[in-house]
């Protein structure tokens, strides 16, 4: 039981780490950094 509460924790946390990085990525694009040439 304690498995699948930890399962379910882990997945959530990466869904919304997920979520941010793909924020942060689309803010980087928007206003990319002097010192990145990509």
């Amino acid at each position: 039981l304690i498995y699948i509460i930890w399962e379910s924790f882990i997945t959530k946390r990466m869904v919304m780490f997920g979520n941010q990085m793909t924020t942060s990525i689309e803010w980087f694009q928007n206003y990319p950094p002097s010192e990145h040439s990509y």
